[in-house]
């Protein structure tokens, strides 16, 4: 009975191992975003539906990576891709990267709702699931945008 019980426990584990390597190689999706005003370099936060209350913030530190400070990516057509999570739901604060990743602590909710500079920044907001060239993505996204094809390439959001 010992020995049926570690088989299977044997063959759960396994299946376990299978599967975290199947989500480690799953793919974020991809955003290409276009704001009405100039964004690029101010800290991202997101608000609930009513656009009343932030829920979720970036860390200082979240803001840096391998020791650069991770601003989207500059497209064609004023178009930006986005390397934070961004949603429709985004708002940016007035504070920029380089002032807040130097923060030693992250401001109070009211604080940081008191400093958002725009709440409903997006003009256009694409996703895309599937279908890209990860080694070639910005040259991939940028010939979408020459031609006039990102909602035929993903999906047009706003």
């Amino acid at each position: 009975m010992k020995l049926l019980y570690s088989i299977i426990f044997l063959m759960l584990s396994a299946g376990c191992q299978r599967k975290a390597v199947y989500l480690q190689n799953a793919q974020a999706p991809v955003v290409v975003y276009k704001c009405k005003g100039k964004f690029y370099d101010k800290v991202p936060v997101q608000l609930n539906e009513a656009r009343t209350d932030i829920v979720s913030y970036p860390h200082p530190k979240d803001l840096i990576m391998a020791g650069q400070l991770r601003y989207p990516i500059k497209l064609r057509q004023g178009y930006w891709l986005d390397n934070q999570g961004l949603g429709l739901n985004t708002a940016f604060l007035k504070m920029d990267f380089d002032t807040y990743s130097r923060l030693e602590e992250v401001p109070s909710l009211k604080e940081l709702f008191a400093m958002v500079e725009e709440s409903d920044p997006f003009t256009e907001f694409y996703i895309f699931q599937e279908g890209i060239n990860s080694e070639d993505l910005v040259v991939e996204i940028n010939g979408w945008i020459k031609k006039g094809m990102l909602a035929e390439k993903g999906k047009r959001l706003k």
